[in-house]
């Protein structure tokens, strides 16, 4: 899980290239995580070392640093299930929109949808 959220960051601008599903789900493992550990750290904080009602700062700031690596790993990760990269749009479809990416993220590498054949 380490080395794909490493290789999430190295390849943090590349919407060229290709994510096979496994690196793909590790990768958003370990973004959950990441942000959950930061909820609750600011949670805890918030809850034991001041009493006033801060905004979140840290967990904002790194939703913020993840969303281009997250859209690049996105088209990445569609473009080797064999979808076109507009499909990333319908993360802004909210909950109807990430269960239809997590389908199509979750088709086999080089998956193609199936088209009539052509007579011959």
């Amino acid at each position: 899980m380490l080395l794909a959220f490493g290789e999430f960051w190295k390849r943090y601008v590349d919407f060229k290239g290709k994510t096979d599903r496994r690196t793909f789900w590790l990768t958003v493992l370990a973004e959950l995580l990441v942000l959950f550990i930061c909820g609750l750290s600011h949670a805890l904080l918030a809850t034991y070392l001041y009493e006033s009602d801060s905004l979140p700062y840290l967990l904002i700031a790194l939703c913020c640093a993840m969303l281009v690596p997250t859209a690049a790993l996105m088209v990445r990760r569609l473009r080797d299930a064999g979808y076109a990269w507009g499909w990333v749009f319908l993360f802004f479809l909210s909950l109807p929109g990430w269960i239809a990416l997590a389908a199509l993220s979750a088709k086999p590498s080089g998956a193609k949808r199936k088209t009539a054949a052509p007579d011959s």
